[in-house]
């Protein structure tokens, strides 16, 4: 076949204009080993798919089945979820301990304050009942 021919067919077929007649003799050009140079870059366009008993085969493996893949994409939201939340929980107990015990320190430091109050106070009593004895 010429290859003016083969240009005008692939330049068909890059609009989207061709028959399936027409697609099958650029499939037979480009499977052939006699192709242009120039038109060597097409080759693998036409090629993709080989012909095996009598039905098309494509050469690269459909895709598998993803449904295995969502459930394990899913165990490990799950298993995120439930660690995030439990170092979440652990961080919050921390952060209250925490407040609670600068709160009983707090209070523990005015207690103190107020037990040496109460020292000057016992020792005015211990003055007192002397010089009232």
């Amino acid at each position: 076949m010429g290859t003016q021919k083969i240009e005008i067919l692939l330049n068909k077929y890059l609009d989207a204009e061709t028959s399936l007649d027409e697609e099958s003799i650029l499939r037979d050009y480009f499977n052939n080993n006699e192709v242009e140079s120039h038109l060597l870059p097409y080759k693998a366009m036409f090629t993709y798919f080989k012909i095996k008993d009598g039905y098309v085969k494509p050469i690269f493996k459909p895709k598998t089945n993803l449904r295995w893949l969502n459930v394990a994409a899913s165990i490990v939201l799950l298993i995120g979820l439930y660690f995030g939340y439990d170092a979440k929980q652990k961080h919050e107990t921390q952060l209250a301990y925490n407040q609670t015990e600068k709160a009983l320190n707090l209070l523990a430091n005015n207690f103190n304050k107020g037990a040496q109050s109460m020292a000057y106070l016992n020792e005015f009593d211990k003055a007192k009942n002397i010089i009232f004895k």
